[in-house]
């Protein structure tokens, strides 16, 4: 049997266990935003010599925008169990658990962590874990479980993972033209595109060949000066990338 009286103290009486405390409020998790980075590499100079081997890339170039945020699951750093009353609770690392809110209580905002046996484990701001667990009451309430809890490593830390997203609608570039050697008297040399979706995912490739005694070639916005190009390298100098 389970009464509930809002307006003074929550008394559960259950046949496993008793549960004594205020009921809180809970906010619903949220997808945190963490911040923004503007990844842009490449690996060549305008006028300085390159030389690469076969399979290698001539020209490798990323300019995009990534977003960091928030998971709604955590994991914890170390194994830790939680004990108190009838309750055993046992975080395991490299496991995701479900974070389903927040909570405040006396002035301090804790995370909810759903443990496997459906409790919810507090965590601290600095990430260590409270003393109490909590139980779900209307989906929106939480009520703390009146035992102490024993907790096994009070250095275990429970952090949310994180997401990183790449965010195409800044403008994305993410391309390469890899070196493929000769053959039938051309310098063969391959351009392929990588996905916003995967960055080692190739979503569009295409093959090129040019003469192997040509001193210059052109590709959308680079020109490249040819100094040697053999079956197992090629010696070039970037001329103009059009940035």
């Amino acid at each position: 049997m389970i009464l509930i009286t809002r307006s003074f103290k929550v008394l559960i009486i259950s046949a496993s266990f008793w549960i004594s405390g205020c009921a809180t409020q809970m906010q619903r998790d949220e997808v945190n935003v963490i911040g923004s980075e503007n990844i842009k590499q490449k690996n060549y100079i305008i006028g300085q010599k390159i030389s690469v081997t076969v399979g290698e890339p001539m020209i490798k170039f990323q300019d995009y925008w990534t977003t960091t945020s928030e998971k709604s699951v955590a994991t914890v750093n170390k194994l830790v169990h939680i004990k108190g009353g009838p309750i055993d609770i046992t975080l395991v690392p490299g496991k995701q658990y479900s974070v389903v809110g927040n909570v405040v209580q006396e002035n301090v905002k804790y995370m909810l962590v759903r443990s496997d046996a459906g409790n919810l484990v507090m965590v601290k701001p600095d990430g260590t874990l409270r003393d109490r667990v909590g139980g779900q009451v209307n989906n929106n309430d939480v009520v703390t479980v009146v035992w102490t809890m024993t907790i096994s490593d009070s250095s275990a830390v429970v952090t949310k993972e994180k997401a990183l997203e790449i965010n195409s609608s800044k403008g994305y570039e993410n391309f390469e033209l890899l070196y493929t050697g000769l053959s039938a008297g051309s310098m063969n040399v391959t351009y392929r595109e990588f996905s916003p979706d995967g960055l080692a995912r190739v979503a569009f490739f295409q093959n090129l060949t040019y003469p192997v005694a040509a001193k210059t070639v052109s590709f959308k916005k680079y020109k490249l000066d040819i100094q040697s190009a053999t079956a197992e390298n090629i010696v070039f100098t970037v001329l103009e990338d059009g940035r």
